[in-house]
Order: structure tokens, then sequence, then C-alpha cells
């Protein structure tokens, strides 16, 4: 579950506050024979942004955005599973495979862009965004490999309310680097293997959206189209997100330029 929460503080200057909280992340063994799982809060991300440059036309809008954030540890990266029992029938425990665990545990910058070109009366809409995610080290010594995405759009409204979105979205994944204090039995017990690490990725989000009033309710699906994995590692199948946007003015009527688009950003 992701909730995130945006204020223009200014014409120009919005603040975005973001968490999530897993409730089931689960990896099932190979024939069903063991399960680990986990759930709990993952980061909380702030990443404030500001609109360089935003020009309105008679009959188009030019919008470039720029930003600069924290993605925050709220949760544990550390959380255990029992694996077996000792001689006197005790639980052993060691520390979950990192795909299981609700956040990586590192204090991470994030970079992001966005570019909109809107055409009011053919209801048709251009646009961009790009994210890079410079992953920090971890308390036990863990690097997560660097983040960066580049989605391209085209949005389209029909039937009034109703819009239809096509995002072509493309993502790297560097390699996962440790400390030189953590050893290779330390990766062994942490369930980690570094060559197992990195990827190239493309996707095809198509997104429906249905605006009413201030409510804006979206669902949307992710089909990988390419995907390239460095070692034996879990890939991408489909996903299917859906959520609910609601916002609200505060300004008065004179000071609100004219409404375009609603817009829906569902992967920070």
């Amino acid at each position: 579950m992701f909730l995130r929460v945006d204020y223009g503080v200014t014409d120009k200057f919005t603040m975005s506050l973001a968490t999530g909280y897993y409730l089931n992340r689960t990896i099932l063994e190979l024939g069903y024979s063991d399960t680990i799982n986990s759930s709990g809060f993952s980061d909380i991300i702030l990443l404030p942004r500001y609109s360089v440059f935003n020009k309105n036309r008679p009959n188009s809008r030019t919008e470039i955005t720029l930003g600069a954030g924290l993605k925050i540890p709220i949760g544990s990266n550390t959380d255990s599973s029992a694996v077996g029992l000792t001689s006197s029938g005790e639980d052993v425990f060691v520390i979950s495979p990192p795909t299981v665990q609700s956040t990586t545990g590192s204090q991470d910058l994030m970079l992001y862009g966005f570019f909109f070109q809107g055409y009011q009366k053919r209801k048709l809409r251009l646009f961009a965004n790009t994210l890079y995610v410079r992953k920090g080290y971890n308390s036990m010594g863990q690097k997560f490999g660097d983040y960066a995405s580049l989605g391209l759009f085209v949005s389209k409204t029909v039937l009034k309310n109703v819009g239809l979105t096509a995002q072509l979205k493309g993502e790297w994944v560097g390699k996962m680097k440790v400390a030189e204090t953590v050893s290779d039995v330390d990766l062994t017990v942490y369930n980690i293997d570094l060559y197992a690490s990195g990827s190239k990725k493309v996707f095809f989000v198509p997104q429906v959206s249905y605006n009413y009033k201030q409510l804006t309710l979206f669902v949307s699906s992710e089909v990988p189209l390419y995907q390239y994995l460095t070692g034996v590692q879990p890939g991408s199948m489909y996903q299917l997100t859906t959520g609910l946007s609601y916002r609200f003015i505060a300004k008065k009527a004179s000071l609100i330029p004219a409404k375009t688009v609603d817009i829906v950003e569902s992967d920070l």
C-alpha cells in the first residue's frame, strides 16, 4: 500500500511526502516446500519539486519540473525467519533474503525530472518523467544497485471524464556492492549473491483513469517487454496497480491557472 501527499507551497514549488506499507511479502521456495514472509513499513520519501518552466498558450501548455529528495528507511532490513531446530528443539533464525525485507535499510538520494506538453482542444498530452536513485550503504554494509528509469507517455481524454494513457518505461538497476568489512560468510548468511544483481528492463504500461470532480480513480497494468537479468534472480511478471487520487485547491480562483489534465504518477 502506497500513500503520497503533495502540497503546493507556491505556484512553482511543491512538497511531496510518501510512504509505503507491505501487507505481505512472500518468497515461495521451489516445489512450495518452504515459504519466507514479512510485512511492515518501508521508507519515507521526501521529494520537493520546482517548476523551472511553465508557459500557457491559447491552445497548449508546456511545463518542465525538477526535483531532488531523500528516501529514509523506517522499516527493518534485518527481519529473520526460522530455518530449523537445534538439538534441544529451539528454533534457529537467520536473516531473511533482501527480496523479502520491507526496506533496503539505506538512505538514498533521489533526482527527478518531468516534461509535459498538453494540447487542450485536442485533449491530448505528451509527457515524460525520469527518476534516478543513488543508493547508500545500510547498517549491514550493503549497497543495493543504483536505480534509473525513464517513462514516455501519451494520454488522451475520451468520454469527457475518462483518460487513456500509454507509457513505455525503461528501467536500469546497477550491481550490488558491499563494504570491505563484509565477508563471504556474511553474504551467505544474508542470502546474497553479488553476481546475481543488476538488470535492464522495458515495460509497456497502459492506464485508464476516471475523473469525478476532485477525485481520480485509476487502474494500470505493467507488462514486461524485455528483461536482461545478471545471474539468477527473480524477474518481473505482469503487475496490476489501482489507486485513488484526491485534489483540492486552497487558493483564490483568480490565481488558479486553467485546468488542463489530471496526471496520475503511480510509480514515484
